[in-house]
């Protein structure tokens, strides 16, 4: 089988991948219930020409991985609108918000400033875009996904074989697999990369079972930095433990601070997590290269990482 077969098989194979879609609270006909595992997501499907994809799982969404501390917290923070100062709150929007209907769409984010379509985004939107091409990805996972309001305003994010999006905010990732439900190579779980591996995919291709398979690239934007410093460092062991190819996290320039107002910080509150300074740099490599983020918003950078460069192996 060629390459581009592989590639298009494996898109079917994760279409209806590694969640149950929700749909006003009813499963959607044309998928089935999916489950994802701290070792890997089950999904096992079968050619369209041999009938209709057929899913097994070995663990439902009603046992999905996350704690209740971090997840109690990033909960409040989205019902309250505190990334956005109280402007935008979860239960004044759904899946249809982030449709223009005409009138040109809203770049307003659920998940906060750093998320606005505009200065704060277009540089990730375009370095990914890039990237994806430069090393012909086929998959990532991104975490967290937030309301995705701006990760497939690339063409390159938005038909890449294989995305799926992770956050701790289960209502949020609610409404993500609701508006993305019709998309054959996207899926979203509600996971806490701190307390949790990340997972694997498996996919059955014309009849051969391709083993659990990392996926290639893990995106981690503006999210270290909202975790107490212990649960950050875990995160970013999880991310070099996982078997990818590349990296690709946001830190702040270092400083003679260095990590220090992160020790006892609360889930969802800030400090300018630097990836480059102690803890972190024992496993965090060197980067390839850098951007500024939203550098009308904050110093921030998101930077490349090869993750077999990691200086200390993750355990």
């Amino acid at each position: 089988m060629g390459v581009e077969q592989f590639k298009f098989w494996i898109g079917l194979a994760v279409g209806v991948l590694l969640t149950r879609v929700f749909s006003e609270g009813q499963r959607t006909p044309a998928h089935e219930n999916i489950g994802i595992s701290r070792a890997a997501a089950a999904v096992t499907s079968k050619p369209p020409a041999l009938g209709r994809v057929k899913l097994t799982r070995d663990l439902s969404l009603d046992t999905t991985c996350i704690s209740g501390k971090a997840a109690g917290a990033f909960k409040r923070t989205y019902e309250t609108g505190g990334f956005t100062a109280g402007r935008l709150k979860l239960a004044d929007r759904n899946a249809s918000y982030y449709y223009g209907y005409g009138k040109g769409r809203n770049p307003g984010s659920l998940s906060g400033a750093g998320s606005h379509l505009g200065s704060n985004t277009v540089n990730s939107i375009n370095f990914l875009a890039a990237f994806i091409r430069e090393v012909n990805a086929t998959s990532i996972v991104d975490i967290p996904c937030g309301d995705v309001n701006w990760q497939f305003d690339s063409w390159e994010m938005d038909s890449i074989p294989v995305y799926v999006g992770l956050d701790v905010a289960a209502d949020v990732i609610r409404m993500d697999q609701q508006r993305f439900a019709h998309h054959r190579n996207k899926g979203f779980a509600a996971w806490d990369f701190a307390e949790c591996p990340l997972p694997k995919y498996v996919a059955t291709i014309d009849g051969v079972e391709v083993r659990p398979t990392p996926f290639q690239v893990v995106h981690v934007r503006d999210v270290i930095q909202h975790l107490p410093l212990n649960d950050g460092l875990k995160a970013v062991r999880n991310v070099f433990a996982s078997g990818c190819e590349y990296a690709v996290m946001t830190t702040m320039p270092e400083t003679p601070d260095g990590n220090k107002r992160g020790k006892n910080m609360p889930h969802s509150s800030y400090y300018g997590a630097q990836l480059g300074s102690p803890p972190f740099d024992a496993i965090v490599p060197k980067p390839v290269r850098c951007f500024e983020t939203h550098p009308h918003h904050e110093k921030d950078l998101t930077c490349l990482y090869r993750c077999a460069d990691t200086p200390k192996k993750p355990q």
